[in-house]
């Protein structure tokens, strides 16, 4: 299951990243399904052709993903740790990556964070808000608003999605 998988990551996320983390640029990308793996892996492979020896890992929530996920063309695939600040903090002091990107939305609060107190730039692709999501509903908006505000790049998939990021604070 997810939880299972999630709950195991970040063991295994110190454990690569001791005998595979390279000194060079590392770029992490959560995708969290395969559908938002489809979207992340044109990205993948311009970045892999324009940076020499950079390293690519990915993250996903799904299970649907495992069966899926060496399709992504990434050093590393596994589940993302649960947002928990103390397990993140510990995967992102091992793992060092140099961007966060995520496909579509699927930003975990802790995991903003956690980029946020490194200084890693945050990005979004293909960034995607329904008209409707809960998200946009005031007590909800404000409560994430300092996730949102840790964005510095978003890529919209429409200019309805551009203003309703913005209205999450991005």
């Amino acid at each position: 299951t997810s939880f299972a998988g999630r709950r195991s990551a970040a063991a295994l996320w110190v454990q690569w990243a001791s005998s595979n983390r390279t000194t060079g640029p590392l770029v992490w990308v959560h995708a969290a399904s395969v559908g938002e793996g489809l979207t992340a892996i044109p990205v993948i492979e311009r970045i892999r052709a324009r940076v020499p020896g950079v390293q690519i890992v990915h993250s996903f929530t799904s299970p649907s993903v495992v069966p899926w996920g060496a399709t992504m063309s990434a050093d590393r695939s596994d589940y993302l740790p649960l947002d928990n600040r103390e397990v993140l903090e510990d995967v992102f002091d091992a793992v060092q990556p140099t961007i966060l990107v995520c496909s579509r939305g699927d930003l975990w609060p802790e995991m903003a964070f956690a980029a946020a107190n490194r200084n890693l730039p945050l990005a979004i692709i293909s960034g995607t808000v329904r008209p409707r999501s809960r998200r946009l509903c005031h007590p909800v908006r404000r409560a994430l608003r300092s996730v949102y505000e840790s964005v510095v790049w978003l890529g919209a998939a429409s200019d309805g999605d551009a203003e309703r990021w913005s209205q999450l604070g991005v």
